[in-house]
């Protein structure tokens, strides 16, 4: 069950470049989810972090294919803000596309996606007026397509084991590390929890 650490809407840049690299080898991948920042900005953070040893093969950038060209980065992360899946595609082809859903129907418009990101699963504070989509029904979706999937969505640690016996290949936590009191006891506690896992 990976782990996949999403960078909250109110991260800050000297945050991120404290708070992250140390605990780089206690989760699977970065998403640097922050269409407020600059081009210019977004830039400097990963030069910043490739400089405190942080490695681009976990890092994943959201929404802006030619920045992940550009810094020479593996992955790319698409959803409603980005060009369009074919587009990026096409465009990038030696790019591995992730594509944020929420329903099986987008992830029938992206049949190439290297992986989904599947949400929100539970309820969350960043989507208090929208209903999950619940357990049952992510479990449909994900038996539709061949492509791993991770969750989204207001995931606690007790949820890690529901979610893997239902087939996400990992889950996608934002608030519930980065904006907690302490990062690291709460990372820690993700992770006593995909140690539980029977594999």
């Amino acid at each position: 069950m990976r782990l996949h650490l999403i960078t909250p809407e109110n991260s800050s840049f000297q945050t991120l470049i404290t708070t992250i690299p140390p605990m780089q080898d206690d989760f699977d991948m970065l998403h640097l989810r922050l269409h407020y920042f600059s081009d210019q900005k977004l830039l400097s953070l990963v030069k910043e972090l490739r400089s405190k040893s942080f490695p681009d093969s976990k890092i994943i950038l959201h929404d802006r294919p030619h920045l992940v060209a550009e810094l020479g980065l593996p992955h790319v992360q698409i959803g409603f803000r980005s060009p369009r899946f074919e587009v990026v595609k096409k465009r990038y082809p030696f790019l591995q596309i992730g594509v944020s859903v929420h329903s099986l129907m987008e992830m029938e418009q992206a049949k190439e996606a290297e992986f989904f990101m599947l949400g929100h699963i539970y309820q969350t504070a960043s989507k208090p007026n929208k209903q999950p989509l619940g357990e049952k029904e992510a479990k449909q979706i994900i038996e539709a397509v061949h492509q791993p999937v991770i969750a989204i969505g207001g995931i606690q640690p007790a949820h890690i084991a529901p979610l893997h016996q239902i087939g996400f290949h990992g889950v996608a936590v934002m608030g519930g590390i980065l904006n907690a009191d302490k990062p690291v006891e709460a990372l820690a506690s993700y992770n006593r929890a995909r140690g539980e896992l029977d594999v």
